[in-house]
């Protein structure tokens, strides 16, 4: 078997169809593993992470408690510099922290126009709803007849 973890995370950064809206599309990546590479990889993790910036991609990694110390270090160093957070854990707490923080994320790059319209006679319309509700409940008397 093999575990190539940056040819994974690039792949993924890739899976996002491109639009003309393409930069203001909110792009993220939940990547969990124990960063124990297995295998000769095409693309390694620091390369993974900068094709994920380059592609406007934010990761948010997800590690596990068990991780060699210099793994953890690897990974944190590769989520972190594409905008992303580094959580290590397993527990319902970790993926609330995530989600979390996404939402924090996606909220920061959505963009509201408001409009604003002013009537002078706003009064004008509910006259008119009350005319035809009215004719409408005189011919429904009358065909009734």
């Amino acid at each position: 078997g093999s575990s190539l973890i940056g040819d994974g995370l690039a792949s993924a950064s890739f899976k996002f169809p491109e639009s003309e809206d393409d930069e203001e599309r909110t792009k993220i990546i939940i990547f969990a593993t124990d960063n124990d590479l297995q295998g000769t990889p095409f693309v390694t993790l620091p390369e993974a992470a900068e094709v994920c910036k380059a592609n406007g991609a934010v990761v948010y990694g997800i590690g596990t408690e068990f991780m060699y110390a210099s793994y953890e270090e690897e990974m944190r160093e590769a989520v972190e510099s594409t905008g992303g957070t580094f959580y290590v854990g397993e527990d319902e707490d970790t993926v609330k922290k995530v989600v979390k923080d996404i939402e924090k994320h996606a909220k920061n790059k959505v963009r509201v126009d408001r409009t604003v319209k002013e009537t002078e006679f706003p009064e004008i319309p509910y006259i008119m709803l009350f005319v035809s509700v009215s004719l409408m409940m005189i011919f429904a008397k009358i065909a009734r007849l």
